[in-house]
């Protein structure tokens, strides 16, 4: 049963963010159209979120080693949250 809620629940995290990336690609072409921004800052933007996202990846192996894996899926559920 934990199994299966976690899969849902990463399912539904990842799910998410990536709907949200596509309509942030969208929207950031539509007001680029009217001039306001530029053309490429959605995938600017996307890029950050990506690089950070790896950068992170690359921490993560040793806050489990010092943590240990109970309270590294606790803080990770907090900032999940935040």
């Amino acid at each position: 049963y934990n199994v299966l809620q976690l899969g849902i629940g990463f399912f539904l995290i990842f799910f998410a963010f990536n709907s949200a990336s596509f309509i942030e690609e969208t929207v950031i072409d539509s007001r680029a159209e009217k001039g306001q921004i530029k053309a490429k800052a959605g995938y600017i933007s996307l890029s950050i979120i990506y690089g950070f996202f790896t950068f992170c990846n690359f921490l993560a192996a040793p806050v489990v080693l010092y943590l240990g894996a109970r309270w590294s899926l606790v803080l990770g559920g907090i900032t999940y949250a935040l």
